[in-house]
């Protein structure tokens, strides 16, 4: 019930700060199969916020789909498939946290040092999360995580070619507005 969701959002804020473990979040495949869901929205928005792609939706849902079939085959690779539902149910949650955090640190500061500490923040708690799963060295679990990511953009833009193209050009934006705002 109410209980239960409650305990499974702290745990997760708890991930986030590192207060707690991966293998402290419970059990829940509805739980993960529901995180897929709002990561893909949330994914879409942030995408949509940008307003640098043609079909947001369209590439939140396949770049959500890629980074679970990369949390899969990684997985697969180490022999701990068991931990599929609990490691995609952190990484996923923990990233859905972290993903609304940064939105409002950085409306609130847009400041290099802040956007430097989210980008951080938002490679560091995936990496203490595969690493627990893997049970592997860190910096292990840092280039898993990358790669993971990697792929997922890779894939991305093998199946749709604009992908790429839109992603430099808002790359390249942002490059110029930091320009702007060093003169």
């Amino acid at each position: 019930g109410i209980i239960e969701l409650m305990n499974f959002l702290i745990t997760l804020l708890k991930l986030c700060v590192r207060k707690a473990q991966p293998d402290e979040l419970p059990y829940n495949q509805t739980a993960a199969i529901l995180l897929v869901f709002i990561y893909a929205a949330v994914s879409w928005f942030s995408l949509v916020k940008l307003n640098a792609f043609s079909d947001p939706i369209i590439y939140a849902l396949f770049i959500a789909g890629t980074q679970i079939l990369g949390v899969f085959i990684l997985l697969r690779i180490f022999s701990k498939l068991n931990r599929f539902n609990q490691t995609l149910t952190a990484l996923l949650g923990t990233s859905i946290l972290i993903s609304i955090a940064s939105s409002v640190i950085a409306a609130i500061a847009p400041i290099p040092f802040v956007a430097g500490f989210l980008l951080f923040w938002q490679l560091y708690i995936p990496t203490t999360i595969i690493k627990s799963a893997l049970e592997i060295p860190a910096v292990i679990a840092f280039f898993s995580y990358i790669g993971i990511v990697f792929f997922s953009f890779i894939f991305t833009a093998v199946v749709f070619p604009d992908f790429m193209p839109e992603l430099e050009a808002w790359l390249q934006s942002i490059n110029e507005q930091t320009q702007q705002v060093q003169s």
